[in-house]
């Protein structure tokens, strides 16, 4: 078995309540079909770079998984053909997986002016006259 990465973007109409149900429901089919699921990070509701099917956000949600050629069929046509899905990106890794990504939380806007300070400079040498 192979390893494999997948993120998929769920439609903002899958609420926080339902996410973890509609997951659970995504490793099943992976084991289902001989794979096995070794992550699963939630990365959250997250704003779109750009509209997708009509939506400006969607959740967000990472899966590490092991599995043959058939199920990667199959899971990629479940997912084109499902309502909950709105884009996803499927990947095999080539070399022994690292921990998942963490998203960190975006930063908080700062607060008054900001002041950028320059390095002190060379004080200028005296510009010479030329004789005339």
């Amino acid at each position: 078995m192979k390893d494999y990465e997948l993120v998929v973007i769920y439609k903002p109409e899958i609420t926080d309540e339902n996410l973890p149900s509609t997951i659970e429901g995504m490793s099943k089919f992976i084991g289902d079909r001989g794979g096995a699921v070794t992550e699963v990070n939630r990365w959250g509701r997250r704003k779109l770079a750009y509209s997708i099917k009509g939506a400006a956000e969607g959740s967000y949600v990472f899966t590490r998984f092991k599995g043959e050629a058939k199920l990667l069929l199959a899971l990629e046509s479940n997912l084109k053909m499902s309502e909950a899905v709105l884009r996803h990106l499927l990947i095999r890794t080539e070399k022994p997986p690292a921990p998942a990504p963490a998203v960190p939380a975006p930063a908080p806007a700062p607060q008054g002016p900001q002041v950028q300070q320059s390095p002190p400079s060379q004080p200028a040498e005296p510009a010479k006259s030329e004789p005339s």
